[in-house]
């Protein structure tokens, strides 16, 4: 008592110079809240930053907090004597806006010293004991403890235990943990046995918890304070699991994680941030008997999934509405989005392999089939082109033996029969007549088989054939240069023979006026140009009608050259030839 009274004198002066009354602004908010444990407990520490938060966001700077500490554990003091003594010499000429108790014990003492300390002014309370009577002026939260969840978890995760080591302090709090755990557990007797381990050593209760015997666990409540003095309830609770020999349930929020099985899980910032609601609504001036008293009875079903495969429990155990943390996922579990969207990639990325693969095996295929289609075509081409060039060979042959018959043979006969019937006084009408025919037959010999390429050479023949259609009617203009003076045979001949053909065509069908001629040499080959102004054709048409185009053409490609024909209906004829020499 004599340490609390030196620090109420210590920290008196700062607080009550702070809260005189002609100092503090009208709108100024001044909130006491009292806690029933020590700072560092896990309630005190979630409680003043719930609070702070929610205040600090309300109010800023117009709000004045202030809290202290019962801390019932290490101080015990049945009247609260102590303490009032403490509020009420600390605290002179404070009139607060608002008192916050939080647990039973700050409960207790606002209740015993409301009167002397506190008259008039409304009280937010956050408490474990649901029989509390309710003050007047007074709202808040009321937050049994449930601890039945937890053992029902055990029960279905593990049916084949019987007994439960219940660990507890030896504080006033500790017992009344205890004394609830008690009353609660009845229910589940005698099919569990219940044995209580409180008040021990922190010694004795290590020796203990590493000796239970096969099907047990471990519950425990609250060892704010151990058989030897021991004030370290957070260390105290890690420690319980990691020493135990069996499985360790827990009932409050923070065992999870630290080595607990798992359990129906009290959290306290979802309640705190209640009281906190409340205690903003009453500073704003809200009566606060005018605000329900909030039961949030807020638990979560957690499982530590590490445990389970620490214990050999079976998942498959877990009963609906459980969570399972920390589980240590297999790959596919883990990544089973990316392993399948990586699997259709890879699938797609093989079929489209193995559509490439077989499409380059049909292409290779394909391609083969077309070389040797294309060898196959090269050499019937070859032998067509060879045939053609023979039967073209053999028609010129055909053509000089028929021309030299008709020339050796015929004309002279025609010759001597002119010369009889010149002598036997015939008329003059059956002489021109023979005469015509021995003109035909002489011209015909000639078109035959021409013995003027052999004397005159290509351009000289050209010439005699210009004159022999001028005389026709139809206007022939040759133009020729650098022109070889010697030439092979098979080239001068089928030169020849394409413009003979193609100056027939233009005389029998194109009705044209003029038809010109130009045969010139270029780049070691020479190309004759043979152009009308007459009607015209269809070219496509007549490729596969005419045997005058194929000739040409046959006889072009059999001296390794090119023939181009361009025409149009009325537009007249081109035909352009290109051979080597």
């Amino acid at each position: 008592m004599t340490r609390l009274l030196l620090l109420v004198f210590l920290a008196a002066g700062p607080f009550a110079g702070a809260a005189e009354a002609g100092q503090t602004p009208p709108d100024q908010k001044r909130v006491l809240v009292i806690h029933s444990t020590r700072r560092d407990s896990l309630i005190t520490e979630a409680a003043e930053r719930v609070l702070m938060q929610h205040l600090d966001e309300t109010f800023g700077v117009r709000l004045d907090y202030y809290a202290e500490y019962i801390d019932a554990a290490r101080f015990p003091d049945k009247d609260f004597s102590g303490f009032g003594e403490f509020i009420r010499t600390k605290y002179p000429d404070l009139k607060p806006h608002l008192v916050i108790a939080i647990e039973n014990a700050a409960v207790e003492f606002v209740t015993r010293y409301r009167e002397r300390l506190f008259a008039g002014i409304p009280v937010v309370f956050f408490t474990r004991d649901a029989t509390k009577q309710r003050l007047p002026n007074s709202t808040g939260i009321i937050e049994p403890i449930d601890f039945t969840g937890s053992i029902e978890l055990m029960r279905a995760l593990q049916p084949e235990v019987t007994q439960v080591f219940v660990i507890s302090g030896a504080s006033a709090r500790d017992r009344s943990y205890e004394a609830v755990a008690r009353e609660q557990f009845k229910r589940f007797e005698p099919q569990l046995t219940f044995t209580y381990l409180s008040g021990l050593t922190v010694l004795e209760l290590e020796r203990r918890l590493g000796e239970l015997p096969p099907k047990s666990v471990v519950f425990p409540l609250l060892v704010s304070q151990s058989g030897d003095g021991n004030f370290k309830p957070r260390e105290i609770n890690a420690r319980i699991p990691q020493i135990a020999n069996r499985p360790t349930y827990g009932w409050h929020e923070r065992h999870h994680g630290d080595g607990y099985v798992g359990g129906s899980l009290l959290q306290l910032e979802p309640g705190l941030g209640m009281l906190a609601d409340r205690a903003v609504r009453v500073l704003d001036g809200e009566p606060a008997d005018s605000i329900e008293v909030g039961h949030p009875h807020l638990q979560t079903k957690r499982i530590d999934w590490r445990q389970m495969q620490r214990w050999g429990i079976s998942e498959a155990r877990v009963p609906a509405g459980f969570i399972v943390d920390f589980q240590d996922t297999s790959v596919w579990t883990r990544y089973r989005p990316y392993v399948i969207v990586a699997g259709v990639i890879l699938l797609a990325q093989s079929l489209l392999i193995a559509g490439l693969l077989v499409q380059a095996r049909r292409r290779r295929y394909a391609e083969r089939e077309l070389r040797q289609s294309q060898m196959d075509l090269t050499r019937s081409y070859e032998r067509i082109r060879d045939v053609g060039g023979r039967l073209l060979t053999a028609q010129e042959a055909e053509r000089s033996r028929i021309a030299r018959e008709l020339h050796d043979d015929i004309s002279q006969q025609m010759a001597l029969l002119e010369f009889d019937v010149r002598e036997s006084g015939g008329s003059g009408k059956i002489l021109t007549r023979l005469s015509g025919i021995a003109q035909s037959v002489h011209d015909l010999s000639r078109r035959l088989h021409p013995e003027s390429l052999k004397l005159l050479g290509l351009v000289g023949s050209l010439k005699s054939l210009q004159q022999e259609h001028v005389r026709s009617g139809l206007p022939v203009h040759l133009v020729h240069d650098g022109v070889p003076e010697t030439l092979s045979p098979e080239l001068t001949l089928c030169l020849f023979r394409v413009v003979q053909e193609t100056l027939q065509n233009a005389a029998k069908y194109s009705d044209a006026s003029e038809v010109s001629v130009e045969l010139s040499r270029s780049n070691g080959r020479l190309t004759l140009t043979v152009a009308d102004d007459g009607l015209g054709f269809d070219v496509e048409e007549a490729w596969g009608k005419g045997l005058g185009l194929i000739s040409i053409r046959e006889r072009v490609e059999a001296s390794g050259g090119d023939v181009t024909v361009e025409s149009a209906p009325d537009r007249g004829t081109r035909f352009t030839i290109h051979v080597p020499l």
